[in-house]
């Protein structure tokens, strides 16, 4: 078969890719607001289960926690918008970075343990969260935390977009790395990996944090889309289980 075959279905895919893109990148434009609203819930959940296959599906960690990510991203988000004066774009970030710092912190402990021990103790994690989040002043405690309200709702709409893309493009990328190559040889298995030179904690964490991302951006979104919220509704095990279906019925 020559080269020019072979690239044939990579182009058509590039090909295909990019007019989806432009496709959706056009949707506000055209359509009502009632769709964009429900486009944009697609595109946030597409993202979360994006998200959670890095770390579920790619190296086999079952985070039933990972809603904490979310609360984690929508606090930082609340509290850099209302405390700290900024505007969304940077609290958005801000919210992405810290959910990336907690998991690289928490992932040191959680990810020496495996199997059903790590579900637990990820789900744990959460609960943990969402009764400090309860019980602080800067978060607004069990009354919960007003945000602004946005001036277009288009706002979400492509932020969401965004980070769909990026989610996926890391998706993509991961397995086809280096990094990706050391991560699936620790899913088949530890031991053999760790005879093989492979030390599996950095690269459980790498995944575990890049998971924590996007779920610390939905996080921020979900706070300044619905400007308000409090604990039981972003530390909400319900996002880590529609995100677990999503990935299954998706396939890694």
């Amino acid at each position: 078969m020559s080269r020019q075959a072979l690239h044939r279905p990579a182009a058509a895919g590039a090909i295909l890719t990019a007019a989806a893109l432009a496709a959706a990148v056009a949707i506000p434009a055209f359509a009502g607001t009632y769709y964009v609203r429900v486009i944009t819930g697609i595109f946030m959940f597409g993202m979360l289960a994006s998200g959670w296959n890095l770390i579920g599906g790619y190296t086999g960690y079952p985070d039933f926690g990972a809603a904490a990510f979310i609360g984690i991203g929508a606090y930082t988000t609340g509290i850099l918008m209302l405390h700290g004066h900024l505007p969304f774009a940077p609290a958005l970030a801000g919210g992405g970075i810290l959910s990336i710092g907690a998991a690289a912190a928490m992932g040191s402990v959680l990810l020496r343990l495996r199997g059903h021990y790590f579900a637990i103790a990820s789900l744990g994690f959460m609960i943990v969260l969402q009764q400090l989040a309860a019980n602080l002043d800067i978060t607004g405690g069990g009354s919960g935390m007003n945000l602004p309200v946005a001036r277009s709702f288009t706002t979400f709409y492509y932020w969401t977009l965004a980070a769909l893309v990026l989610a996926v493009a890391a998706g993509f990328a991961l397995p086809r790395s280096r990094a990706g190559y050391a991560i699936a040889a620790i899913r088949e298995n530890q031991d053999a990996a760790q005879v093989l030179g492979i030390a599996p904690l950095p690269y459980k964490i790498l995944a575990y944090a890049a998971s924590a991302f996007f779920f610390g951006i939905a996080g921020g979104i979900y706070a300044y889309w619905f400007t308000f919220i409090d604990p039981p509704a972003v530390f909400n095990v319900d996002f880590t289980i529609q995100a677990i279906v999503m990935t299954l019925f998706g396939g890694p």
